[in-house]
């Protein structure tokens, strides 16, 4: 079983998984801007622009520093060819507010509902809802992502969509308190070091974490249900996970964590079944005629060298049928 998912994860020469970006979307062209481009034209740096009840239509670029806050929830209504909000500038914050990207976009463009390529963004109190990705960080050092709610394309395939939030090629970042459901993979962080992650949901994902080539990095409080895989970490070192649970992850390869190195599918085998000194309550799906009459079964775990785990609670449930 786990074979499938190792081959899944492990799908390029080499063994080595790696999803360039797309190209960076410029400025909408005036058709597809919204009526707020104007107020963000305008707006001095460092301003704070706001954005009054009701509802917009279009797409937003900005191109300099300046905090764009939704007053009583407006909503954002994307051209459904690119990018919502396009974040060009450094020092860029984006609070409350609802945005819709209207189940469109470029995924060659890693068209988001919340796209960032630049130093030190904010994104808060938002709900991104229909959009490839809900937020793409794009070389993003010192980015702040909290308290969002993010609802993907139910119903579409997961290679038809991009993940809930996404990160590439940065150094230090924040997730906080976000709760992501219906996109390809929950959190994806790829390439990105030096970074917190914690207390964020991620359900009826494909994987819950997506991880790879990245280090330095802490887990703490986060929940991932209801997926394939809880998490799939992969080349990454010094991790530290504390508190998370992964929970009723089904399917026919479901696995609550999934470790792989640079090293053979037998290396992860042996980790696998390796006793340890950190425990894991392992209650996976697995077949009926392993579980030797018994509901769950508990084991002992060694992670790979450099991942550092503690209190995890893993709960999957009996599988009905051979």
């Amino acid at each position: 079983m786990l074979a499938h998912l190792l081959a899944l994860v492990l799908s390029t020469e080499g063994g080595m998984p790696f999803i360039a970006p797309g190209h960076l979307e410029g400025r909408p062209p005036r058709s597809e801007a919204s009526p707020l481009q104007a107020l963000i034209d305008a707006a001095a740096p460092g301003a704070v622009v706001e954005v009054e009840p009701g509802l917009y239509r279009g797409d937003l670029y900005i191109d300099h520093p300046l905090r764009l806050v939704g007053k009583g929830r407006p909503k954002l209504v994307g051209s459904g060819k690119g990018s919502v909000i396009r974040i060009r500038a450094s020092s860029v914050a984006v609070e409350g507010l609802d945005i819709d990207g209207l189940a469109g976009g470029d995924m060659m463009a890693d068209s988001s509902g919340v796209h960032a390529a630049a130093p030190n963004v904010i994104v808060r109190d938002c709900h991104i809802a229909n959009t490839l990705f809900g937020i793409y960080l794009r070389e993003t050092p010192g980015a702040r992502i909290e308290n969002n709610v993010i609802r993907g394309m139910p119903g579409k395939a997961a290679g038809e969509k991009g993940s809930g939030i996404h990160i590439w090629n940065t150094l230090g970042f924040t997730f906080v308190g976000n709760d992501i459901a219906d996109a390809r993979d929950g959190i994806y962080i790829q390439n990105a070091s030096e970074g917190m992650v914690r207390g964020n949901v991620a359900r009826q994902v494909r994987y819950g974490l997506h991880y790879m080539s990245s280090d330095d990095n802490v887990f703490e409080d986060n929940l991932f249900e209801n997926s394939a895989a809880g998490a799939v970490l992969m080349f990454s070192r010094r991790l530290q996970f504390r508190r998370n649970q992964f929970l009723h992850n089904r399917g026919f390869a479901s696995v609550g964590l999934l470790f792989s190195q640079r090293v053979s599918q037998q290396r992860h085998r042996r980790i696998r079944r390796r006793a340890g000194d950190l425990r894991l309550l392992l209650r996976e799906p697995i077949r009926r005629e392993r579980l030797s009459g018994q509901p769950d079964t508990a084991h002992s775990v060694r992670p790979p060298d450099g991942y550092a785990l503690r209190r995890q609670l893993l709960v999957g449930e009996r599988r009905a049928g051979p």
